[in-house]
């Protein structure tokens, strides 16, 4: 039997009109708390959590992130595999703060978020 394709999307929306209109073109909207430019460990764990949530409802079998933070996101929130089956592609748009500086701040902040890809790499099948 041939599964149809749905389309879920996980977003920060700045209103329900962002929302509504994303679900006209037929594409389920699951918003989630999301702070950018924030590197806040304990924000960026429940953005992780809110996205392993999303994840573990609807059961896609590929998961696209969208640039780098979210990328990050993604794979902390399928850091384990026996909850998260999902494939996840990486669509990273230039390497953004954190790998544009030199700052005590800016390399701690790589060093963290090389250890998460370096573990998310194998369940990472493509990246464009």
């Amino acid at each position: 039997m041939r599964k149809e394709l749905e389309t879920h999307v996980a977003v920060a929306c700045d209103d329900d009109d962002d929302a509504r209109r994303i679900e006209e073109r037929g594409i389920t909207v699951h918003p989630i708390p999301w702070e950018r430019k924030t590197a806040n460990p304990f924000r960026v764990a429940g953005e992780a959590l809110a996205v392993r949530r999303i994840i573990a409802s609807v059961k896609p079998d590929v998961v696209n992130a969208i640039n780098i933070k979210c990328l990050l996101v993604t794979a902390l929130a399928m850091i384990f595999p026996s909850v998260v089956s999902a494939r996840l592609v990486g669509t990273i748009i230039g390497l953004g703060y954190i790998f544009s500086g030199d700052s005590v701040k800016r390399r701690l902040l790589r060093s963290a978020a090389m250890a998460v890809l370096r573990r998310a790499l194998p369940r990472l099948r493509h990246t464009l």
